[in-house]
């Protein structure tokens, strides 16, 4: 999870000026991760042989 938010995602580092900013900007990067993770997901279960 870390590996890909540092390397693909901008990395790990929250610059903003407020909690809730930096709560908000993590819950979006959290959400992104998850629906690319569901893609390559549903993409490996499209090409697995049953």
């Amino acid at each position: 999870v870390f590996g890909a938010q540092t390397n693909d995602m901008g990395g790990t580092l929250v610059r903003s000026i407020g909690l809730v900013r930096a709560r908000a900007r993590i819950g979006l990067k959290n959400l992104t991760y998850n629906m690319r993770r569901l893609v390559q997901l549903e993409r490996l279960a499209a090409t697995a042989p049953p």
